[in-house]
């Protein structure tokens, strides 16, 4: 009895290091994709009026999808219509 009793204590010791094991290996997989995303995710905030500027002067120069990116920038920052007509120029171009 007292073996046996060893035994089943031994198989839970073996299946709670197995477990820790894959939490602890989730964990650190988990925190390499959150760090991953924080270095690759590295945006610079835009002003809207700034980049409703940016949007103009690239819509001059004809670089539309630039002009798109930026005013898309601007859309978000401050719903105008100012800034959805020029959007919407940009696009149709």
């Amino acid at each position: 009895m007292g073996d046996l009793f060893r035994k089943i204590i031994a198989i839970f010791i073996l299946f709670g290091m197995i477990f820790t094991n894959f939490a602890l290996a989730e964990a650190k997989t988990i925190n390499n994709s959150v760090k991953t995303k924080q270095t690759t995710s590295k945006t610079t905030y835009i002003h809207p009026d700034k980049a409703y500027k940016l949007g103009v002067e690239a819509y001059n120069k004809k670089d539309y999808s630039k002009a798109v990116y930026y005013f898309e920038i601007a859309v978000k920052g401050n719903p105008s219509a100012a800034n959805f007509i020029m959007l919407a120029k940009s696009m149709r171009n």
